[in-house]
């Protein structure tokens, strides 16, 4: 946490980096499956990308892990999570990060996949294939 606490020190608190750091530590909580904390840090990091202008890939990745912990806390959000996905995807889908792009659309596939809702799925589906073709 020493690097938060230089930010903080340096005034840069809403920054990019700050974000950055808190959606790093959010995803090591995630790998330790400690889901609860990993929202926590998630929503701080979505605070401050709320501040900062042109983060749109930030806010768009933030947005499907908070759905991603909606959907593995232990109060089990499901509407909370399609939000954050579709809102998460939208933003991503404005920007020109392929990488990211694919990653959350495997991720909001999965998620109806998962809870049963094939036809937003395909919806979803009929994207990734138009980007795949795309790449070609």
């Amino acid at each position: 946490m020493s690097f938060l606490q230089s930010l903080e020190q340096e005034g840069r608190k809403n920054s990019i980096a700050y974000g950055n750091t808190l959606q790093a530590i959010a995803f090591n909580h995630l790998e330790q499956e400690n889901v609860e904390l990993a929202f926590t840090h998630y929503q701080d990091a979505l605070a401050i990308y709320e501040k900062i202008p042109n983060c749109r890939d930030e806010k768009g990745l933030t947005y499907i892990r908070l759905a991603y912990c909606y959907e593995n806390l232990p109060n089990q959000d499901l509407n909370k999570a399609e939000i954050c996905y579709v809102k998460g995807f939208n933003m991503i889908e404005k920007t020109r990060n392929q990488e990211l792009l694919e990653e959350s659309l495997a991720g909001i596939i999965e998620f109806y996949n998962r809870n049963n809702q094939p036809s937003k799925r395909k919806m979803y589906e009929d994207k990734f294939m138009k980007l795949v073709n795309k790449k070609k």
